[in-house]
């Protein structure tokens, strides 16, 4: 397949992921969108567009690892990535249910 199909497809992956809900599904997109550091990341996921899925699909999945590792993206990428930036946000306050601050210092 091209690059852009295997890409599309891994995204959708990703986020589909995030709708089972399963702790396994919320410990691989937690590595996918670089929570666990750049050197446990699986294979795809140096894709931008992979990773924000990965956000999206957390943001998805109730599980506790889910906003820990939201909480943890939105620490790294402050200042570097405003889309991870925003994804993770985002998916902090749906899961948490509480309006939250983007700025992860506050």
């Amino acid at each position: 397949f091209a690059p852009d199909t295997v890409a599309a497809l891994r995204c959708r992956c990703l986020e589909s992921l995030g709708n089972t809900s399963r702790p396994e599904a919320a410990k691989f997109l937690k590595a996918v969108a670089g929570a666990d550091g750049p050197d446990v990341a699986p294979a795809g996921s140096d894709d931008v567009e992979v990773r924000q899925a990965a956000v999206r699909g957390l943001g998805k999945c109730r599980q506790p690892e889910s906003v820990v590792a939201l909480a943890t993206v939105l620490n790294a990428e402050a200042g570097r990535d405003p889309t991870l930036v925003r994804g993770a946000h985002q998916g902090l306050v749906r899961l948490t249910g509480k309006k939250l601050p983007p700025d992860p210092r506050q």
